[in-house]
């Protein structure tokens, strides 16, 4: 079963603005952001119970290459 993820509006402002941060950086790195961001969302949505459970109901996923957790 797959389950749907939704953005806040908020965590999309997020998104952007990290990527947006990291192509200042380097050409390419906002893309790599966002392409293990949305890696993380799939898997999100494919296996939940992989990531462990912070508060409540609440789990947390962090991504490999940079210090973002989705919740």
């Amino acid at each position: 079963m797959t389950l749907e993820v939704r953005l806040r509006p908020e965590a999309e402002l997020d998104l952007a603005d990290a990527a947006f941060w990291y192509e200042t950086q380097q050409s390419g790195l906002g893309r790599q952001f966002l392409g293990e961001a949305l890696a993380v969302f799939s898997t999100l949505a494919e296996s939940p119970q992989l990531y462990p459970v912070v508060h409540r109901n609440a789990r947390r996923a962090l991504l490999r290459r940079f210090p973002f957790g989705v919740y």
